[in-house]
């Protein structure tokens, strides 16, 4: 019986969706391109953003599915490279605490229009990153054959995508109240969380394909 027949929580889901996709990473980055902007533009530009990030994680879903199917990938394949892949992003966050880096957003205000600000750097890949493909095509591969845990999956995505709009429109009083500080603490918490869900996804593999014994 594998592993995850027994179908993982939408709490868990959350988690990863969350941490791979969520605001988190995206409000500092808005924060900095929106900077000197109006009001309608910030709006403009988190509307769009926000849009495209969720059309881009459909069709993530819904044509890497059909992808992995073709080639017949395993799902127990997509559970190692995903804890892998999940595991790089936590390692990656936690080990650059304390030298936090911040893009050079401005020259980039400067030479682009808001529209394809909206799609680049925004929508990709500080909305749907890489790290979040690798956690969109885990999850679906899990719910093959599952139209009830399939429509949940798509639910949580467009949430996520909301969450990072409204993020993106209350940027300005959460860095000034909170700061990039106390964000990026957060967030290196969260890391310890999705390296330890990303472990937990390895091990599940690893029992299905018998490489260690079941407790």
């Amino acid at each position: 019986m594998n592993e995850f027949q027994e179908l993982p929580q939408i709490q868990y889901i959350f988690t990863i969706f969350f941490l791979t996709l969520g605001p988190m990473k995206t409000i500092p980055v808005f924060y900095k391109i929106a900077l000197n902007l109006e009001q309608k533009d910030r709006f403009f530009l988190a509307l769009r953003s926000s849009l495209i990030g969720a059309i881009l994680a459909g069709l993530i879903a819904l044509i890497g599915l059909h992808i992995l199917d073709t080639w017949k990938v395993s799902l127990d394949a997509i559970l190692i490279v995903g804890g892998i892949f999940l595991f790089i992003q936590a390692f990656e966050i936690v080990s650059h605490f304390s030298k936090p880096s911040t893009p050079q957003t401005s020259a980039i205000q400067e030479n682009k229009p808001l529209r394809l600000l909206a799609i680049s750097p925004l929508a990709v890949p500080v909305i749907v990153t890489p790290y979040g493909v690798v956690a969109i095509l885990l999850f679906m591969s899990i719910a093959r054959n599952n139209l009830a845990l399939e429509i949940t999956i798509f639910g949580l995505l467009l949430l996520i995508m909301t969450l990072n709009f409204i993020g993106m429109l209350l940027a300005d009083h959460i860095m000034r109240w909170i700061g990039i500080a106390t964000l990026q603490i957060v967030g290196w918490i969260l890391a310890i969380l999705q390296a330890g869900l990303a472990v937990d996804v390895i091990l599940k593999a690893f029992k299905n394909l018998g490489l260690i014994t079941k407790s």
